[in-house]
């Protein structure tokens, strides 16, 4: 499947995409919601992010049309560091998308941000995100850190998992 990247921009349609995207009940729970987001307060949050320096967020389309969105980006900039986050929606799942963003993701920081490390914090129990960041050269660091997941009514532990530059 061949994909397109499409930074967030201001319009109606990306925002209704990415509030769909982010209102499916796979991507409430691995994100740690116990529900979809209220469209008034995730409308206030998109433009926000537009307007943020330290990051980028990517809707991820299927290339030919309709251009189905498949997935969604994070980067976040925060101190030398590249954060990234990203979801597939659900019935893209399973078909090689993730590690196709994440690769897209690692490509993108290492041209853009060579300098910098690149990381993701997955819940610990995220094995289809954990195996897609192994594929893609990202390695567990051993740091953890624990945070109260509203989904999992109680606290997880997060994995730090680093881009291993060849």
């Amino acid at each position: 499947m061949l994909l397109r990247f499409d930074r967030i921009e201001k319009s109606e349609n990306d925002l209704i995409c990415l509030f769909q995207m982010k209102s499916e009940s796979n991507d409430i729970y691995w994100s740690g919601y116990s529900k979809a987001p209220v469209f008034e307060n995730f409308s206030n949050w998109y433009n926000a992010q537009l307007l943020r320096n330290d990051r980028r967020i990517w809707i991820v389309r299927q290339i030919c049309e309709p251009y189905l969105p498949v997935g969604y980006l994070y980067i976040t900039y925060e101190n030398n560091v590249l954060k990234l986050s990203h979801g597939v929606v659900s019935s893209f799942r399973g078909l090689g998308v993730s590690l196709k963003i994440i690769n897209f993701a690692t490509n993108f920081c290492l041209t853009n941000y060579s300098k910098c490390e690149l990381e993701a914090w997955i819940v610990e129990n995220n094995l289809a995100s954990i195996k897609s960041f192994l594929k893609n050269n990202f390695i567990e660091t051993g740091m953890l850190k624990k945070k109260f997941y509203e989904s999992f009514n109680s606290i997880v532990i997060l994995i730090n998992y680093r881009f291993r530059k060849l």
